[in-house]
């Protein structure tokens, strides 16, 4: 073997060696208040996880750095209830996707400016739950801290709460409503999906 031919096979072309050979592209899109060698950690941590993702990665290399340089512009972390880095199958063998979780999404709300706290919870069969739009400015959730099993999802509800104390529109879905938005979703039925995976998250 010649020694550009011992060269040639030394290459790593792993997907957590393309993030670092990239890493200067996406410190580039990431945020000022975004470290990109945490970032970068976070991204190959996350191929370490998650074999599937790694092999996902491997197989269709532009769709890993897509979802990548998506999670860069958003300055979220990339792997995390942040964004996630899901592998399902695609025609011709698999790719990445990239979600934004609800964490992300709260996230970037925060950066936004206007909201001081949100408030995303899931109530379970047993919680007490009561709400009455128009009447009532938040809901009221009560919960059992000490039930060893609070029963099956039956709704989750959301709002925020402004810097001027004000209380936004109060979001609330029954199940119903989440199966919908759960069959909409492209990679829902993906044994790595995270609605399979992070189902309360999601």
């Amino acid at each position: 073997m010649t020694t550009t031919q011992n060269a040639v096979a030394k290459v790593d072309n792993s997907p957590a060696a393309m993030v670092q050979q990239y890493k200067p592209a996406f410190a580039e899109l990431l945020p000022s208040h975004v470290n990109a060698d945490t970032w970068v950690r976070l991204a190959t941590g996350a191929l370490r996880k998650n074999r599937d993702l790694a092999a996902a990665a491997q197989a269709n290399p532009a769709s890993f750095m897509a979802a990548l340089s998506d999670a860069a512009r958003l300055g979220l972390e990339p792997g995390t209830d942040q964004y996630y880095l899901t592998p399902r199958k695609a025609r011709g063998g698999s790719e990445v996707l990239g979600i934004v979780g609800y964490q992300g999404i709260i996230e970037l709300m925060y950066r936004a400016g206007a909201v001081s706290s949100i408030v995303a919870e899931c109530v379970y069969a047993h919680d007490s739950f009561d709400y009455v739009p128009g009447a009532d400015e938040r809901p009221r959730h009560i919960i059992d801290w000490d039930a060893e099993d609070r029963g099956p999802l039956r709704l989750v509800y959301a709002y925020a709460i402004m810097r001027d104390g004000a209380t936004s529109k109060v979001v609330v879905l029954n199940g119903a409503a989440i199966g919908k938005i759960r069959a909409a979703s492209s990679s829902a039925k993906s044994d790595y999906s995270p609605w399979s995976t992070h189902t309360d998250a999601m």
